[in-house]
């Protein structure tokens, strides 16, 4: 879907505002550009509000997200990693925390179980609902529609959310503003500079029709500085939480201590080298193919391989995380008193 022309406009650098952008990734109709003063990769034109509820609304929601009980496993595995980072670097054990995007409401479930007192800030009519089954408040908004009370939350967190927002810093600001006096802010975004990058096949796994903003360890701190938040931690770490096939996180190590300045699928796309079709679609489209159905035989002896290498799975995982080689940033920073 191409929103409306009347709706989308060219526009400076959204974190330092700069008009000196270069062209950096086209892919189809998505246009990337690179501000030159402070390296924000981002969408080249502005998105009106109108226009993001359309691309949400156009895409497909899961309807069964537990598909197995491998997969139910995996999301719990990601929230009490996240939970247990939050608590790690904020040092909270209790208090009030805000969840920007909080999906389907897994993440306010397993703090709230930890005695916390929660509430998420969720878009998706479907996800608004899965919260209530939970008993979890939620409001069913944007959160610039948000109306919330200001120094309020011990802690606001967003897991791959702020790369959606079309004016990230004016929203980091509210953010400071809805933070008690010492309160911690928790981000996680894609990195796209992260040296796990470079090992991504599809572009369309890169780049993405619904982010705007692509953030690395470089540019994120920049704008949480600007906003008025100290950087407390900034680690990295793979999607769920170390749980990922054993050779990824082995080859990742390899090439680190042997290659580590080889040139990933980013840097070929910035050279301007077409992307590779994936299989089924044109080169130019902006979504993937759905998947081939799997038999029930074939998703058993799935989850029983993937039960069988946990260990190796783990291990591996944990060293790549050790080395600081994940995807994902975690940054963590505290509002000053």
């Amino acid at each position: 879907m191409s929103p409306p022309a009347s709706d989308i406009a060219p526009r400076p650098c959204r974190l330092c505002g700069s008009c000196d952008l270069a062209d950096y990734v086209r892919l189809g109709e998505m246009h990337t550009v690179i501000c030159r003063q402070c390296g924000l990769v981002q969408m080249a034109r502005a998105y009106s509000l109108d226009v993001l509820t359309e691309i949400y609304d156009s895409l497909e929601e899961e309807p069964e997200l537990l598909r197995s009980s491998f997969a139910e496993k995996r999301v719990l595995r990601v929230v009490r990693f996240r939970a247990g980072r939050l608590q790690r670097y904020t040092g909270l054990r209790s208090g009030r925390i805000l969840e920007v995007g909080s999906a389907q409401g897994h993440f306010l479930a397993e703090l709230r179980s930890r005695g916390f007192e929660v509430l998420g800030v969720e878009p998706s009519s479907y996800g608004a609902a899965r919260h209530r089954e939970k008993g979890i408040p939620v409001i069913n908004d944007f959160l610039e529609r948000a109306d919330l009370p200001e120094r309020t939350f011990d802690a606001i967190s967003l897991f791959h959310v702020l790369e959606h927002l079309e004016e990230p810093l004016e929203a980091a600001r509210r953010f400071h503003s809805l933070l008690k006096s010492g309160g911690h802010l928790v981000v996680e975004v894609p990195d796209i500079f992260s040296f796990a990058a470079k090992f991504e096949k599809n572009p369309w796994n890169l780049f993405k029709k619904e982010h705007i903003c692509y953030y690395s360890a470089s540019t994120l701190p920049v704008l949480m500085e600007r906003a008025g938040f100290r950087q407390v931690a900034a680690p990295h770490h793979d999607h769920d939480g170390f749980r990922l096939p054993f050779g990824m996180p082995l080859k990742k190590m390899l090439w680190y201590l042997f290659n580590r300045d080889f040139p990933g699928l980013l840097d070929r796309l910035a050279r301007g080298e077409p992307p590779s079709p994936a299989p089924g679609r044109d080169a130019a489209a902006p979504a993937q193919p759905p998947g081939k159905p799997r038999s029930p035989f074939r998703l058993k002896m799935k989850t029983l391989r993937k039960t069988l290498s946990a260990p190796l799975d783990m291990l591996f995982g944990y060293l790549a995380y050790r080395l600081d080689l994940g995807v994902n940033l975690f940054w963590v920073g505290r509002k000053e008193p």
